[in-house]
């Protein structure tokens, strides 16, 4: 029996409707029956859905040339895909009261489902978008929001607003920036249809990606909404004989399940005169509050994402909570033993995150459909044990690591991707924690531990002897030994079973970049300078900062910097106010040093950076004082893109650049680049 359409059977997947499928329900069923009660009340961990794609026929290739007569043949490597972005209805489970709030919010609806076909009710996620290296996605994309006809024609770049205007960023793609692939330069009015195509080359690295508006001034408040998803890149290259042809990491961990953990943060409000209403009084002032019946908005920058803006009190303040695929406090459930692999991706606006799992304390329960929030500081400090499970990181933003990173928390800024391995030993429950900020984040007001879910730990068939980090490696050894042959064999599993630590270099894409190599340098700082403060009982909150790159705001007219193709550059980047999460497009970079203000290795000294040395990354927090330095090569593509802090209201506000890569000897449109190469 075919897979109905809005359900595409990727290679290795069990048909969803099988005998095999349906006994695997069936147990699992059966085991989470007998693990604990009140499943009807929980919100049971979900995945996104996958998008609706067509590959390789009529239908794909009739979809990529919309209008054409005549015969249509075949496209080989050709992905074709339909998005509308629409208002959403759906409801978020609110911690507070203990009770769903209904939202309408601007997010990605798959557009190719067949008509009829059944949705899921209350999603408010975006379609996952599965490719391979070499494929040819081509992406229509309809917008559908209201119109706006106080936006003024040009796109009116000079600030937040336009708020139904939008295009799309393939956020960490090595693609082309120009024309209608990567190029967030667009403006996509309401009624507009666009088809973007992205020829992913067939080298590019399997990995974890994402992709989100990125329209100057509508940014940060259409992500806040929910407007986000996944695009994962699945490969199934397999080392060669000599260590210079990497394989796809995808090879040792086919098999294992997978969890994808998109983490978004929106911060919605019921409005009242165009005011967000807030509680009056009380532990809980100024967080945002909506009567039972009301319908929760994301619409005012300033009152509900604006940071350096008053009275906005950053997320921690707004009384609203980090959801995992749209849900806040799902729980999860795994099997004792097993390793897996989770993709995590953070996907809000500004607030980092910190993951752990932290094993339920025997004899403890958690409160049947969720913690209410008055008591979720002090069940984790009480019911969450002090210990962490190791987490082993493979990737970081959609890059293999050289070697596997054991950790007991995983820091995520807005914008950056994690893979891990994770094992349980034991059987029972465990809470999935977002960690307090450490003492090193320079932010005004540090974040609390938070309650991200429960994780329901099943029995397995055996008991289970070996600790995670051989759980780990056992796992990847036994993949390996199944799957690979000849000298790639041998060379993987020296790696794998290396007395210093689980080594990946057989499935590394990019080389280290030496200092021999560099031919340039570029410097670059971040600066939030303070403006006069609004006087009480003004207008609705407006700046009370400017946010600026080399002290300027972005000048869409204004090409910042130009840099040479096959160029090989060393950036310092600095920070003089506030953490800020440096971004650019196209080209990922290699995290080479990281000092404190103090002049300490902050590798060492500060949990946000351990383990980067030499990681290659797309998003790279700069700590306020720091000094960050990076390596990159500008290879293969041309044309203008820009970098920009990913905390997406500092870039909406005017933190970001315009760069252009040309070929040696080409001119770019105005340049103001002198004074930052040297």
């Amino acid at each position: 029996m075919p897979l109905p359409r809005h359900a595409p059977r990727r290679p290795g997947m069990p048909r969803r409707h099988g005998p095999a499928r349906r006994g695997a329900l069936g147990l699992a069923l059966l085991l989470s029956l007998l693990a604990g009660p009140a499943l009807a009340q929980e919100r049971a961990f979900q995945p996104p859905a996958d998008a609706t794609i067509q590959r390789d026929s009529r239908e794909a290739r009739r979809l990529s040339a919309p209008g054409l007569r005549g015969p249509v043949g075949t496209a080989p490597r050709q992905a074709s895909l339909d998005l509308a972005i629409r208002e959403v209805a759906g409801r978020i489970w609110n911690p507070n009261t203990g009770r769903h709030d209904r939202v309408r919010l601007r997010g990605y609806v798959d557009a190719g489902l067949p008509r009829g076909a059944r949705v899921l009710a209350d999603r408010i996620v975006a379609p996952t978008i599965r490719v391979t290296p070499g494929d040819t996605v081509r992406m229509t994309l309809r917008n559908e929001l209201p119109a706006e006809p106080d936006c003024p024609v040009g796109g009116g770049h000079d600030g937040p607003g336009c708020f139904n205007s939008t295009n799309m960023h393939s956020h960490g793609l090595w693609v082309s920036p120009t024309g209608n692939s990567d190029n967030v330069l667009l403006d996509l009015r309401p009624g507009s249809v666009f088809q973007y195509e992205y020829n992913i080359p067939a080298d590019h690295p399997a990995g974890t990606f994402w992709y989100h508006p990125h329209r100057h001034g509508s940014t940060a408040l259409q992500v806040a909404s929910g407007m986000a998803g996944a695009l994962v890149i699945e490969g199934s290259r397999k080392p060669g004989a000599r260590a210079d042809e990497p394989g796809d990491i995808d090879v040792l961990t086919r098999g294992m399940p997978e969890k994808l953990l998109l983490f978004g943060q929106i911060p919605y409000g019921c409005f009242r005169d165009g005011l967000v209403q807030t509680v009056a009084d009380g532990a809980d002032k100024g967080q945002f509050t909506c009567a039972e019946g009301e319908t929760g908005l994301v619409q005012s920058f300033f009152q509900q994402l604006g940071f350096g803006t008053m009275p906005f009190p950053g997320w921690g303040g707004t009384g609203r909570f980090t959801t995992v695929n749209g849900e806040v406090q799902p729980v999860f459930t795994m099997t004792a033993g097993r390793v897996e692999r989770w993709r995590l991706l953070h996907a809000g606006t500004a607030a980092q995150i910190g993951v752990s799992l932290r094993p339920v304390a025997p004899g403890r329960a958690v409160p049947p459909g969720g913690v209410p929030a008055a008591q979720a500081e002090a069940f984790v400090a009480s019911a969450c044990g002090a210990a962490r499970l190791p987490l082993f990181e493979i990737q970081t933003d959609g890059l293999t690591r050289a070697a596997v990173r054991e950790t007991a928390v995983d820091w995520l800024q807005s914008g950056y991707r994690s893979d891990l391995l994770v094992a349980a030993p034991e059987p029972g429950l465990y809470c999935l924690v977002d960690e307090p900020d450490p003492a090193t984040t320079t932010t005004r007001t540090l974040q609390p531990q938070a309650l991200l879910g429960i994780v329901r730990v099943l029995p397995a068939p055996q008991r289970v002897t070996l600790a995670p980090a051989a759980l780990v490696r056992d796992a990847l050894v036994r993949a390996a030994q199944a799957r690979l042959t000849g000298p790639a064999r041998d060379r993987v599993l020296a790696e794998l079973q290396d007395r210093a630590g689980i080594r990946l270099a057989s499935f590394t894409w990019h080389r280290p970049i030496l200092a021999s190599e560099l031919t340039g340098r570029q410097t670059l700082e971040f600066q939030v300078n303070d403006l006069d403060p609004q006087p009480p009982g003004g207008p609705p909150p407006q700046p009370t900062a400017a946010y600026l790159v080399d002290n300027a705001a972005y000048d869409p007219a204004v090409v910042n910097r130009q840099l040479p193709l096959g160029g090989v550059e060393e950036w310092t980047l600095t920070a003089n106010q506030f953490p800020h999460a440096f971004h650019i497009h196209v080209n990922p970079f290699q995290v080479v040093s990281a000092t404190t203000a103090d002049g300490k290795d902050a590798f060492a000294v500060d949990p946000l950076y351990a383990g980067m040395k030499d990681a290659w990354k797309d998003t790279l927090l700069v700590n306020q004082g720091y000094t960050v330095v990076i390596r990159t090569r500008y290879q293969r593509y041309i044309g203008e893109f820009v970098l920009h802090c990913h905390v997406l209201d500092h870039e909406d506000q005017g933190m970001m650049q315009n760069v252009v890569v040309t070929p040696p000897g080409v001119a770019a449109r105005r340049v103001a680049a002198e004074a930052h190469r040297h």
